[in-house]
């Protein structure tokens, strides 16, 4: 099912779209556009997390030794420095 909404584009969007998309396929285009960006700001990666937060996420954890923490610690220093 789709519905006629309107929405507030920039002039210059619209200009681009006129002349990359023909007429017949704009609204199945920006439909696309949207749904895609969409599941893109639900997408999840670890690298997503800066390394400093990461690193420092693991000194709580009783798995890692005592030597690793120690190295972290450090680093951790070190980057803020």
């Amino acid at each position: 099912m789709r519905a006629t909404k309107t929405f507030s584009i920039r002039v210059s969007t619209i200009k681009r779209l006129k002349t990359e998309v023909s007429s017949g396929h704009r609204s199945s285009f920006v439909d696309d556009s949207i749904i895609n960006r969409l599941d893109q700001a639900t997408d999840f990666s670890i690298i997503d997390i800066p390394a400093r937060n990461r690193a420092a996420s693991l000194l709580p954890l009783d798995e890692v030794p005592s030597h690793i923490k120690i190295l972290i610690k450090e680093w951790l220093t070190e980057v803020r420095e």
